[in-house]
């Protein structure tokens, strides 16, 4: 018999054995998803310090999983509650059995009780059911963005002709340059060590300008990024004459099987400062053989990117396209907002980097 229960304590550790098998079988991006460090990290250390975890079982053996860590967002600068489904998955033997479905009724059930509003960016394989069963609503597809910095090898092997791939990625290099925006005599771009106040300010000040948006206050950043066991971020600043006008966390990563820069999050003052810095930010990277410096966010301002030599990659040719999907746990609420606000997302809000 298939049962439906909340996550206890005395699960945890039968739910990483499931996990790690499962993330296994179907060869998951995220290898530390059933590391103990990470899922307390993840789970039990972020600033609400309130995870809903809920299981499927079958003869009180865990065959399936569905997280939703809670944060502070702010709507309309009304602060709420949001939950952010990740980390879901039903094991191989009893998938094609609609355990996932009756799982993921059983949890968005009960998660109504506990946050005002819930997003996610489900893969190909769950995206159906959170819209047909669980109500969520296709906010927009994540655009994906790169900027060539040293991309022949990559297209050499793409294309599979030296001839060629060389001459298109240079042509990509050629016009990614063209389009740069050079700093100013008292521009400087910088490591930070940490999160301060001048860069909390920074970031909330920016999210102002935005409907929808997670508080990004310092202890929220020092948690995602600082506390993480996922690697090494690093925080790099622009300032000008002296003062801080724009701040990117980021993180190197292989994607496409070549090594890249990707912008985790980002805030600035204007759109000039973030022009600046995401033109200029590979100039402490002249060491790491950086191909791409990758971006994928939804903001206020469009189309930075295309100005400062990225390209957005079509959306058949994107390997893992990320959707917002998003839902009020308040029936009574309307879908539009979602769908027209203005909304504050970053890779700092997908849970696989």
């Amino acid at each position: 018999m298939i049962t439906f229960e909340k996550f206890v304590k005395s699960d945890k550790k039968s739910l990483l054995e499931v996990m790690k098998s499962i993330s296994d079988e179907v060869s998951a991006q995220d290898k530390t998803l059933a590391d103990q460090k990470n899922w307390d990290w993840r789970y039990e250390e972020l600033p609400t310090g309130k995870s809903h975890v809920y299981l499927a079982k079958e003869n009180n053996s865990i065959i399936g999983y569905y997280h939703i860590p809670t944060y502070e967002v702010f709507v309309q600068n009304k602060k709420m509650t949001i939950g952010n489904i990740q980390a879901v998955a039903v094991s191989k033997s009893h998938r094609n059995q609609n355990v996932f479905q009756k799982l993921a009724k059983f949890a968005n059930h009960d998660i109504d009780q506990h946050v005002d509003l819930i997003y996610t960016f489900p893969n190909h394989r769950s995206i159906n059911t959170f819209i047909k069963y669980n109500d969520f609503h296709v906010v927009t597809a994540l655009p994906l963005h790169l900027r060539p910095i040293s991309v022949r090898a990559f297209f050499e092997k793409k294309i599979n002709s030296k001839f060629l791939g060389s001459i298109f990625g240079g042509l990509l290099e050629i016009y990614s340059r063209f389009k740069l925006k050079r700093l100013d005599q008292f521009d400087l771009i910088e490591e930070v060590d940490g999160f301060d106040t001048e860069i909390e300010t920074l970031f909330l000040k920016f999210g102002l300008r935005h409907e929808i948006r997670l508080l990004r206050n310092k202890t929220y950043l020092e948690w995602r990024f600082n506390n993480s066991v996922k690697g090494k971020y690093k925080i790099l600043g622009l300032r000008s004459n002296s003062e801080l006008v724009a701040i990117a966390v980021v993180k190197i990563e292989y994607i496409l099987s070549e090594r890249c820069l990707v912008i985790m999050d980002l805030a600035y003052d204007q759109v000039d400062s973030a022009k600046k810095l995401l033109s200029n930010i590979d100039s402490l990277y002249v060491d790491e053989k950086i191909a791409f410096i990758v971006k994928s966010s939804i903001s206020v301002d469009k189309k930075i990117e295309e100005n400062v030599g990225f390209v957005k990659v079509p959306s058949r040719f994107n390997p893992r396209k990320l959707y917002l999907l998003a839902r009020w746990t308040n029936e009574k609420k309307s879908s539009d907002l979602l769908k027209a606000a203005i909304w504050q997302v970053t890779y700092s809000d997908w849970d696989v980097f």
